[in-house]
């Protein structure tokens, strides 16, 4: 149960972004969070607020190109990883998305379809440090993103032979703590443009590519 080693909240991130993103048409890290971030900006920045020490960022081979343009130079501290397979689902994304990390920290773990990350939910679930092995938000006791998985869960993800598990199957095994917060967004799933459109309605720029 070693969510945090100490009092200070030192953790990872990663972005969870190698999705193809049929349905939205163009890939969901690319989406405009405003006029001046896109998703996987706005997760960065965030992180990084809320004291990230490390953030890796998945993403598919398809879209390797259009990634490395659009960051021709990341920020400090951020590494992107590319998944060659993003048909073999979310949890061979996490196995890729672990391996680069320095440090023997906890992961926050971001989908980039729920992009509606704020540093108070980051510090919410540190709070939970010692609790269980990982921490999940809830609204109205229903969980959200991101999730908090401790050093114990990283190691063992890593040890997994299997690629194709089910992240909520995997967890199983693990304690659990939750964590109200007042934040509806935790509850999003951004897979259409409809979707889209619902909860970015003023934001002019369908995509930033």
């Amino acid at each position: 149960m070693d969510i945090l080693q100490n009092n200070q909240p030192m953790f990872a991130t990663l972005i969870l972004a190698a999705g193809k993103s049929s349905r939205m048409g163009v890939p969901k890290w690319s989406l405009a969070f405003d006029r001046h971030q896109t998703f996987v900006e706005h997760l960065i920045q965030v992180s990084q607020r809320a004291g990230s020490k490390e953030i890796i960022v998945v993403v598919n081979i398809e879209d390797q190109k259009l990634f490395d343009k659009h960051f021709s130079k990341f920020p400090m501290g951020v590494k992107w990883v590319i998944n060659e397979h993003p048909e073999w689902e979310r949890f061979y994304s996490l196995q890729l998305g672990l391996r680069p990390l320095m440090q023997p920290l906890p992961v926050l773990v971001c989908n980039i379809d729920h992009p509606f990350l704020e540093v108070t939910t980051i510090q919410t679930l540190l709070s939970l440090k010692n609790k269980a092995d990982y921490a999940v938000p809830t609204y109205q006791n229903q969980g959200g993103h991101p999730i908090l998985i401790s050093n114990t869960i990283v190691q063992d993800v890593l040890k997994t032979a299997e690629t194709q598990i089910h992240l909520k199957i995997f967890l199983q095994k693990y304690t659990q703590a939750k964590i109200a917060v007042q934040d509806p967004r935790i509850l999003s799933n951004i897979n259409t443009p409809e979707d889209y459109l619902h909860y970015f309605p003023k934001v002019k720029a369908f995509s930033n590519q």
